[in-house]
């Protein structure tokens, strides 16, 4: 295993194939979600509706941001570089991450409720998880990383667990089962074949995307290439599925009848 515990100008390169294809799986992710976002942002929806489809689209570019961090962050280790450069990577990708579960978070409030009055509230709720989020690691106070697995992994000195921080960080990821839950109740109750088709994606794509990065990040698989790679198969599906959504070929629109809603 290499770990840099050292900072150093001239630290060995270690890019190695399974940080070769997690490099490359968070760039196409990066690409195909801001793509979907890009196309969301370019649609044509009410006045009343305008906020909410903007903070939508956030939640998609934040997604896509995170992914080209996540490949950032990758090179970073697969090139030698500094601590520093992965540490001020680890605290920017967690901003546009927080973003977009803001964005997301205040759409799915606004469709199931049609209150807009919490987008302020709701802000600060996630610059607070941001702010968290940086602490935590702050006080870990890093020492070196790891980039023989495949991901790159910061050393730390004094780790942070426990209960309460597990769920401090989780509560801000309860919107994500709330819409799926909400996705899948309201697919039953939907009589248009669109946007059922929509809905029924949407919820696939949201749950295998959990699935994914809860795969990715479990200690016990880091070293597992059949887990690894599987998980990144399926979080390249789930971005293709979100913009097969809103964009369905061709011949799934001839023969069944679906919209195209972009």
């Amino acid at each position: 295993m290499l770990t840099f515990k050292t900072p150093s100008r001239f630290a060995r390169r270690t890019f190695t194939q399974s940080l070769l294809i997690d490099f490359t799986v968070d760039v196409a992710v990066g690409v195909l979600y801001g793509w979907t976002g890009l196309l969301l942002a370019r649609r044509h929806v009410s006045e009343e509706a305008r906020a909410a489809a903007a903070m939508f689209s956030l939640w998609w570019f934040g997604l896509a941001m995170t992914g080209f961090l996540a490949a950032g962050i990758t090179l970073a280790a697969a090139l030698g570089s500094d601590l520093a450069v992965l540490v001020a990577l680890s605290h920017v990708i967690t901003l546009p991450f927080s973003l977009g579960l803001w964005g997301l978070t205040f759409y799915l409030v606004y469709l199931f409720t049609g209150n807009k009055k919490l987008l302020a509230p709701l802000g600060v709720l996630y610059g607070l998880y941001y702010i968290l989020q940086v602490y935590l690691l702050t006080i870990q106070h890093p020492t070196g990383y790891d980039a023989s697995g495949w991901r790159p992994m910061l050393d730390v000195e004094r780790p942070v667990e426990g209960l309460w921080t597990n769920i401090l960080l989780a509560l801000p990821l309860l919107p994500l089962l709330f819409g799926m839950v909400g996705f899948a109740y309201y697919f039953r109750k939907a009589d248009d074949l669109t946007l059922r088709y929509r809905m029924g994606l949407i919820t696939t794509s949201l749950t295998t995307w959990i699935v994914a990065v809860v795969l990715i990040s479990r200690p016990e698989l880091a070293a597992d290439a059949y887990w690894q790679i599987l998980a990144r198969i399926v979080i390249l599906a789930s971005a293709l599925t979100i913009l097969f959504a809103y964009r369905p070929p061709k011949w799934v629109q001839h023969r069944w009848r679906i919209r195209s809603t972009l």
